[in-house]
């Protein structure tokens, strides 16, 4: 555990509680899971945008287009550039732990956010894969749009690990009922 993962994790521990592993995502795989969804939007954006204005100077159409075409070309810079920013700056200020008595994310970005995890209730979903891995815990988004408006809010866990086996094996020896990875 590095210093500065350190300083935050023993912020909130709760007495007795001792770190059985801790580690961070990496910042890309972190992004790359909602840039599946986002990076598509903002191009179709960008596209109706141009398509609709091709031709055409600003001045002609009506303030209301205007104030349309603005909209269109702020949710596309929003999609394109500030989602993947904010999320390698939150990829950076998050860490991941497995205690004696727990699992955490915490995001030490604009205040301190813990997000306490279910560990030893239901099943674990792991995803193996090179820097993408994942470890969610449970189902917890009611729906799809759930997913797509809350993004990993919706299904709490470790994601954009580069190795799932650690982590696995601090949640089997507080649970003792989880399968090797795969």
């Amino acid at each position: 555990m590095s210093g500065g993962s350190q300083s935050v994790l023993q912020a909130v521990l709760q007495e007795d509680e001792r770190v059985l592993w801790s580690g961070r995502p990496r910042a890309l795989a972190y992004v790359m899971g909602s840039a599946v969804l986002t990076l598509p939007l903002g191009i179709l954006a960008v596209v109706s945008a141009a398509t609709w204005t091709a031709g055409v100077g600003l001045q002609q159409f009506p303030p209301w287009a205007r104030i349309v075409l603005l909209v269109v070309l702020v949710f596309a810079a929003h999609m394109l550039v500030l989602r993947p920013l904010l999320g390698i700056r939150l990829a950076r200020r998050t860490h991941y732990a497995v205690t004696n008595r727990r699992a955490l994310v915490v995001c030490d970005a604009w205040g301190r956010r813990v997000q306490q995890l279910h560990h030893d209730e239901g099943t674990l979903i792991v995803v193996p894969g090179p820097a993408l891995g994942k470890i969610q815990f449970g189902r917890t988004a009611a729906s799809s749009a759930d997913i797509l408006l809350l993004g990993r809010a919706a299904i709490p866990g470790f994601y954009g690990l580069p190795d799932l086996e650690p982590p696995l094996a601090a949640l089997r020896s507080v649970r003792g009922d989880l399968p090797q990875a795969t």
